[in-house]
């Protein structure tokens, strides 16, 4: 009846001895339920056929902590009667962990594997993977995608009715503690373990009243572009371990991957478009040098550039308009910078501009090398916000790394999908040579289409350095183009 533990066995199971006995009385009280009468069966027989045994099972110990052990044992007799027993347990924790997470990466890698080959969709593929998250046990799994105000489920599977009750529209206070919203803002993983632990918020209550106590959310992000965000809701605490968080990463991490690839070759870009509002830091950019040169009224001077142009083969035109300060300190300060060749004042108030030409590349002027459109930028001493439209999260990605080849850090404050109407294009000027686009947009930015005319056909012919005849014929067959795309 006496059982001699060494003391780093006790410190294996983590309970002082007088916990662990006796065996059947104590011992196998901590043993986890799904494997308890396996170990006093197997123990029950070895004692009775006086033989050697082999056991693996996991103890329930206090805590969130679950150790796994694999115990080898023999019984001893003595003049045919069961007399003693010899066992060794070994900690085998980490193997158990890291079996788990090979056998999930293998299904997950076959679930991901199997997406790439029969998806015809990137909602072909979510809803492929949250259902084999499901299947692998968790109550709830979902992805969803910040469109415009709200978060919007895109493929779910398990007890979705949680969806339709938490409100899911994005919060005035971006610092919510919900992990979805936490994961978007934040761009990491968020793991609850116990959500009944925290604050009582709406989301938690709305959470625990469907049956949830752990959640974990982990943004769908690739090469700086957010794809979504996944949801995962279990009815037990403390799910999400170290290998279940990893493991999650892992399969984010490669699900927006084969998202960026499906993207890629424009399986969702038929209608729909991107705006995004990129921040480049530290790059060398001339007007943030104008501002810095300028004598300004104030500390909050902003440029907004509403166009860039190319202007010949080794210049570029801007239309810039000026707030914080006076136009004409900008206008002194561009006309001494080395890259500017002529500077225009154009328009009258409030809507006066400053038309800049200048040498060298901006970051819009490249990212209209690789098919972006540039809406409008930003510009302060310190840094500059660019607006742009793309087709997909695959072009979305090819401008942040075309900015990031030749400029200081690059950051992607906002991403918001719209849809399209069947008759809208991406660019109405899609069919214009540059110097036609060039021409019509000089006209319109110099108040050539205003009623009365702010500016005449040979001035807006002499700002480009033509003449007024060959401004008239590229005007002229640029506005035949573009009614010609829009009325047939």
């Amino acid at each position: 009846g006496t059982v001699t533990r060494y003391p780093r066995t006790e410190q294996l199971f983590g309970l002082d001895k007088r916990a662990l006995e006796p065996v059947f009385g104590g011992f196998t009280e901590y043993v986890h339920p799904d494997h308890r009468d396996e170990v006093v069966t197997t123990l029950e027989r070895a004692i009775e056929d006086e033989s050697s045994y082999r056991l693996q099972y996991a103890l329930e110990l206090p805590g969130p902590r679950q150790v796994w052990i694999e115990e080898r044992g023999t019984v001893l007799d003595s003049d045919g009667t069961a007399t003693r027993a010899v066992c060794v347990s070994i900690d085998i924790t980490e193997q158990k962990e890291r079996e788990r997470e090979l056998t999930w990466e293998r299904e997950l890698n076959r679930t991901l594997h199997a997406a790439l080959v029969e998806s015809r969709t990137r909602a072909e593929l979510e809803q492929m993977v949250v259902t084999q998250l499901h299947d692998y046990g968790y109550e709830l799994a979902w992805i969803g995608d910040l469109l415009v105000d709200e978060i919007k489920p895109r493929a779910t599977a398990g007890r979705d009715a949680y969806l339709t009750d938490v409100d899911l529209s994005l919060p005035s206070e971006r610092h919510s503690t919900e992990p979805v919203f936490k994961a978007i803002d934040e761009r990491t993983g968020q793991f609850v373990d116990e959500l009944d632990a925290g604050p009582h918020t709406a989301w938690r209550e709305t959470a625990i009243e469907a049956g949830f106590r752990s959640e974990a959310a982990v943004p769908l992000v690739y090469h700086d572009v957010f794809y979504g965000v996944i949801g995962v809701y279990a009815g037990e605490a403390a799910v999400f371990d170290q290998t279940a968080r990893r493991l999650l990463s892992a399969l984010a991490d490669t699900l927006a991957f084969v998202i960026h690839n499906i993207e890629r070759k424009d399986a969702l870009a038929s209608n729909r478009i991107i705006s995004a509002t990129l921040q480049v830091v530290g790059t060398r950019y001339y007007l943030k040098e104008i501002i810095a040169s300028a004598d300004c009224e104030t500390g909050d001077t902003r440029l907004l550039v509403h166009e860039t142009l190319p202007y010949d083969d080794d210049r570029t035109m801007q239309y810039v308009s000026v707030t914080g300060t006076s136009v004409e300190s900008i206008v002194d300060a561009a006309v001494d910078h080395p890259v500017v060749d002529d500077v225009t004042t154009i328009g009258v108030e409030p809507n006066r501009r400053i038309q800049i030409q200048h040498r060298g590349q901006t970051p819009e002027s490249e990212l209209t090398t690789v098919g972006t459109r540039v809406r409008s930028t930003s510009v302060t001493e310190d840094r500059a916000d660019i607006l742009i439209e793309v087709p997909n999260k695959f072009a979305l990605r090819t401008a942040i790394e075309t900015l990031d080849t030749s400029n200081g850090h690059i950051s992607l404050l906002s991403s918001i999908e719209r849809d399209l109407g069947p008759d809208l294009e991406m660019d109405p000027l899609a069919e214009l040579t540059d110097r036609q686009a060039t021409v019509l947009r000089a006209a319109y930015h110099q108040g050539y289409f205003e009623q009365p005319r702010e500016s005449s056909a040979k001035d807006v012919a002499q700002s480009l350095g033509i003449t007024h005849p060959t401004l008239l014929e590229h005007l002229r067959i640029a506005q035949q183009k573009v009614f010609h795309e829009k009325f047939e």
